[in-house]
């Protein structure tokens, strides 16, 4: 259970293990947006490839896309993306990807090497 933040010169991996749930799915993300670095960064990485429960509910998601829209006023050069080998998972996050109202670039991948050359590609490409 968990996540993790590492940081690096440009961006920012979330690495989250086993189950996922509510606070900590918010949790991660709010570390994320309210730390000093967050209005210099340009990439998310959200790692759900060790997850193995996957238990963030609808309300969450809702407040997630609240939160990333006030985020996107502080720094709107962030690409999102979201890791995953998991098929449910992959199907769920693909469904907010390309239904939600995230006002950032974001994309779903299989590996976190893919995810980097995609998020430390053109600025403006689009996925």
């Amino acid at each position: 259970m968990g996540y993790g933040l590492k940081w690096e010169r440009i961006g920012v991996v979330k690495k989250f293990a086993e189950q996922v749930n509510d606070a900590e799915f918010m949790a991660a993300t709010e570390d994320v947006q309210n730390d000093p670095n967050f209005g210099r960064i340009l990439f998310v990485i959200n790692d759900f490839s060790e997850v193995s429960d996957f238990e963030v509910t609808p309300p969450i998601i809702k407040a997630y896309f609240a939160s990333v829209a006030d985020a996107y006023r502080v720094n709107d050069k962030v690409k999102i993306a979201f890791i995953t080998q998991d098929r449910e998972l992959e199907a769920q996050i693909n469904t907010l990807v390309h239904t939600s109202p995230l006002p950032y670039r974001s994309r779903l991948f299989k590996s976190v090497s893919e995810a980097r050359n995609w998020c430390k590609g053109p600025k403006f490409k689009n996925p």
